[in-house]
């Protein structure tokens, strides 16, 4: 038998009341018992939490001191119960009040012990202001994400799960619910995914913010838009998600492609500048020489067969350095009033004799005069470059043209704002129309598809120079499969237009009248002196304007005309004039340029003129200028 006590069953153990109020103050949850609505007991998380540094500051107070106005009635009501019924109170939210008046929201559970309620809560105040916070910040997002003006979408691996009205207009749709549930690739162009598939879609890929994007976006219905493309990508609840911003650019890319077009053709300009007035020298020694040749020989004669085939050349070449110059706009015409719709019915009376039997031309005319400031047959000329563009797209193979002018537009470009009425010329063709390539370089000079049909790549060159110089705007909507449209909008113009030119009058030999010539090229100097000769005038020729001005200077009395050449070294063709006229006032100055400029000067200089003429010259064109400012010399008092 040992003395060791038996220690197999449970061991007598009595807890002191100090040991358990000792454990309660250790709890990290505030504890209060309170019985007859006043509290008999707190443990210190309680008592912290109220704002009291001694138990006793709290023991003897009632319940509902500590208790928020809002909830008593309530929390009284479920005191009664407990008591009542003998039942614990469950989990449930309440708002105490601290000692500084400051509200705590707490989760409590109670029950009840004889006339003693024990109540436990939790200080949940932080918690809920943090998910309050959350809810907040939600929102905020939620009303920026849309009321954005860019377009936003949420993306997991790669499908959209939010987006905004931005994005949902940019990609077509009418509503966010269209949105959801598509996969973002899939309105992004496939020659654009490669470089962005494996962020958008890889569900472990990079969180940082991956570098702009210029991408295409596939509208719903086949528009597409280029956009630049930001995405992010950042994790919730272990999951990755993209956030996707864009941008729409397309009208921004344009205007950037419409400045890089006009400096081309700037460029072309320039070029044009430097090489016309010598080039449109050489072809006046040709012209005026084969129309020389053509007046000495015999009608019907091979030689003069021979000589008129050399002028058409010359005039040929004539009008393709006036096309470089008016796509580089170089060449200046004087706009009027003129009626769209009649230049337009005017020029498609000599297009339809182009058009073959199996393409048919419907004409939409507005009745009424449709009128804007422009030269007639610059306007002439965009007509018919745009309607032969359209016919050359249907060869071979047939279709409709549809030419159409009114009052429309405005353009859907910023130049929009360059004028309040637009008239709109528009000419649609069915053929195969163009990829992008094509289009992005439509207006380029010698770009053209139709080398092997003899085009030289200039006649929408023309058009753009044309329309750019009237400031107006062209627009182009084609895709392959689809045909093309040519929109060309110019301001709208009050006034009248202008009539018909009546035809020049006939021209008639001089009778020895005295010509002073003057110009800087050797050869348009000889070939002028000798068109001036056979149509009767009697020519001084000098190539040095210091030497044509002594000779004025000199003269026993004027010269009854002075034709000068403008672009000349030391002095141009205008100073010579108010030099010629300071000495013999009143005689009459043509001024010719092979540039196709407007000429610069004083008001009084330029008031002297009698006209200026273009280089090269036929000799009917001198005859018809030299003889019409004899007589208008001759009328003047």
């Amino acid at each position: 038998m040992s003395d060791s006590p038996d220690r197999s069953g449970p061991m007598p153990f009595v807890v002191d009341a100090k040991v358990v109020a000792r454990l309660a103050d250790l709890a990290p949850d505030p504890m209060v018992a309170h019985a007859r609505g006043r509290v008999i007991w707190a443990n210190e998380a309680a008592v912290t939490m109220l704002g009291f540094s001694e138990h006793a500051d709290v023991m003897g107070r009632p319940v509902m001191d500590f208790v928020a106005p809002e909830s008593r009635v309530v929390v009284a009501d479920r005191v009664r119960r407990m008591l009542s019924d003998g039942d614990r109170e469950p989990l449930v939210p309440e708002v105490f009040l601290a000692r500084d008046g400051r509200r705590i929201e707490v989760e409590v559970s109670a029950a009840p012990i004889g006339e003693v309620v024990l109540v436990v809560g939790r200080d949940v105040t932080r918690r809920n202001q943090a998910e309050r916070d959350r809810l907040a910040a939600a929102t905020r997002f939620r009303v920026f994400f849309e009321a954005a003006g860019e377009p936003m979408c949420i993306a997991r691996v790669g499908i959209v799960l939010e987006a905004n009205p931005a994005f949902v207009a940019l990609v077509g749709y009418d509503r966010v619910e269209e949105v959801r549930g598509l996969h973002l690739l899939s309105v992004i162009s496939e020659e654009d995914r490669g470089a962005i598939a494996a962020f958008i879609e890889d569900p472990a890929g990079p969180l940082e913010a991956r570098d702009r994007e210029l991408v295409r976006v596939a509208r719903r219905g086949g528009e597409e838009r280029v956009v630049e493309l930001r995405l992010n990508g950042y994790t919730e609840d272990d999951e990755r998600y993209v956030a996707a911003v864009l941008r729409d650019v397309t009208a921004e890319r344009a205007a950037e492609e419409r400045l890089k077009q006009s400096e081309r053709l700037e460029a072309v300009g320039r070029l044009a500048a430097g090489v016309a007035h010598d080039f449109n020298n050489i072809l006046a020694g040709v012209l005026g020489f084969a129309e020389l040749a053509m007046h000495e020989a015999q009608p019907g004669s091979d030689l003069r067969d021979t000589q008129v085939h050399i002028r058409d050349a010359a005039l040929r070449a004539r009008n393709l350095v006036q096309q470089i110059l008016t796509v580089g706009r170089q060449s200046r015409t004087s706009p009027r009033p003129v009626d769209v719709a009649a230049i337009v019915r005017e020029a498609l009376g000599l297009a339809r004799a182009s058009l073959s039997a199996d393409v048919q031309l419907d004409v939409d005319l507005d009745p009424t005069p449709v009128v804007t400031l422009a030269d007639p047959t610059e306007l002439h000329q965009v007509v018919m470059n745009l309607v032969t563009n359209a016919r050359d797209a249907l060869q071979h193979r047939g279709g409709r043209i549809r030419v159409t002018a009114g009052v429309g537009g405005p353009p859907s470009e910023p130049a929009a704002a360059r004028s309040e009425r637009w008239v709109q010329l528009s000419v649609t063709d069915d053929g195969e129309g163009m990829d992008e390539h094509t289009r992005a370089r439509l207006f380029e000079p010698y770009m053209t598809t139709k080398r092997a049909r003899g085009g030289h790549g200039l006649g929408l060159a023309v058009v753009h120079g044309i329309v750019s110089e009237l400031g107006g705007v062209i627009e182009v909507d084609s895709a392959l499969g689809r045909g093309t449209t040519f929109r060309v909008f110019l301001p709208e113009a009050a006034g009248v237009p202008t009539v018909a030119e009546a035809p020049a009058p006939r021209v008639h030999d001089g009778a020895g009248e005295r010509v002073l010539l003057l110009d800087d090229d050797p050869t348009t100097l000889l070939v002028h002196r000798r068109l001036l000769t056979s149509l009767g005038y009697t020519v001084d020729a000098f190539g040095d304007p210091e030497l044509a001005l002594a000779r004025v200077e000199e003269a026993a009395r004027g010269y009854d005309l002075v034709i000068t050449d403008q672009n000349m070294p030391f002095m141009s063709g205008v100073e010579l004039a108010a030099r010629v006229i300071a000495r013999w006032p009143g005689t009459p100055v043509l001024v010719c340029s092979g540039l196709g400029e407007s000429i610069e000067g004083t008001a009084a200089e330029l008031g002297a003129l009698s006209g200026l003429l273009q280089k090269p010259l036929t000799r009917e064109a001198l005859a018809q200028a030299v003889q019409s400012a004899l007589e208008i010399a001759d009328q003047r008092p």
